[in-house]
């Protein structure tokens, strides 16, 4: 739901927190997602922070599931593997459930304070620039197993050190594989760059 005109602009000077807030969203259970705004850093709920859909709930007043409806905001509950807080509750901990959490819809304004954008704070997360992924693990054991990476001299000219960036996020070499054939010659430009 948008509100004012900062919030409702396909691109603003103004768009403030509006920004990190999704216009549309399409989710299903088993996807990869990450938060958008910063939830609770400090228990591992930030900006960027990778999780998978476990389910969609459309609950009524009596916070029953509903199914699907355009009129009630879903509970998305994703299980976030990083998540260092304390589990919703014990039962759900007893099931193998201890990082699920629920997000909900979540309002943030614009730079005028007066604009706001309300909606879930996640957004799809199957693929990501570099930048992206800094301070991202991808291997065993992390939410991201594998990468596809696509590099080229080209992006090594325009950002500085992109390729160890890139490379560096994995714990093995297993983990990556490169998306596109690289030559020699683009090797040798790592680090050539002023």
């Amino acid at each position: 739901v948008c509100n004012g005109k900062h919030a409702t602009a396909a691109a603003s000077t103004k768009f403030g927190a509006c920004k990190s807030i999704p216009r549309k969203v399409f989710l299903a259970q088993g996807m990869m997602t990450k938060l958008t705004v910063n939830l609770c850093p400090e228990l591992m709920l930030y900006n960027g922070c990778r999780g998978v859909v476990r389910d969609v709930i459309y609950p009524d007043e009596n916070g029953n599931d509903v199914g699907y409806s355009r009129e009630i905001n879903p509970i998305v509950m994703v299980e976030f593997p990083k998540y260092s807080g304390p589990p919703i509750n014990a039962e759900m901990e007893a099931i193998g459930q201890g990082k699920w959490i629920p997000i909900v819809v979540t309002e943030r304004r614009c730079d005028c304070k007066r604009c706001t954008r309300s909606g879930l704070p996640l957004v799809v997360a199957k693929a990501d620039s570099t930048h992206s992924m800094q301070g991202t693990t991808i291997g065993d054991g992390e939410p991201i197993r594998r990468c596809i990476f696509y590099w080229d001299a080209a992006a090594e000219a325009k950002w500085d050190n992109i390729f160890y960036v890139g490379t560096s996020r994995v714990k093995k070499g297993e983990n990556i594989a490169l998306g596109d054939p690289v030559s020699i010659e683009a090797l040798k430009s790592i680090g050539k760059s002023a």
